[in-house]
C-alpha cells in the first residue's frame, strides 16, 4: 500500500501493467510516485465532466484525467466513468468531447482509447 487516504487505485502487473485509478482527483505527487515504480502501459482514468469544486478532491475532469496521464507517463489512456451518471451541470457527452479535444491539442489523441460499451482493447 503506497497511501491509506481511504482512496483505493490499483496496479495490475503483467505482460501489461496496467493503473487502474478508481475514484480520485488529480495529485501530481501521488501520480509521480507511482510513475517512480511503474512502467504503466495503460492508464484507466475517471472523468466526471467539469467537476464541482468541493469535488476535486476525489474527482477529475478531462483535463485533470489529461495531466495524470502525462504525469504518470503511460502509454497509452483509457478515460472511464464520463457519462454513466451526471457529476455536473454539463450536457451528456460533453466529458467525452473534452477529452478529445485536449489530447487532439497535446498531440496525444493517438494514446486515447475510447471504447464503447460493451468493446474490448488488447492491452500488452
Amino acid at each position: 500500500y503506497l497511501f491509506t487516504s481511504g482512496y483505493q487505485g490499483y496496479v495490475l502487473s503483467g505482460p501489461a501493467t496496467i493503473y487502474f485509478a478508481g475514484d480520485t482527483g488529480f495529485d501530481a505527487g501521488i501520480f509521480r510516485e507511482i510513475r517512480n515504480r511503474f512502467r504503466i502501459d495503460l492508464a484507466v482514468l475517471p472523468i466526471a465532466g467539469s467537476v464541482f469544486p468541493g469535488y476535486r478532491r476525489n474527482h477529475m475532469n478531462a483535463e485533470d484525467a489529461l495531466r495524470a496521464f502525462r504525469a504518470l507517463g503511460a502509454r497509452r489512456m483509457l478515460p472511464v466513468h464520463y457519462g454513466t451518471y451526471p457529476a455536473s451541470f454539463e450536457p451528456s457527452g460533453t466529458a467525452r468531447q473534452r477529452i478529445l479535444e485536449a489530447s487532439r491539442s497535446e498531440g496525444a489523441a493517438t494514446e486515447l482509447e475510447l471504447v464503447s460499451e460493451g468493446a474490448s482493447i488488447h492491452v500488452g
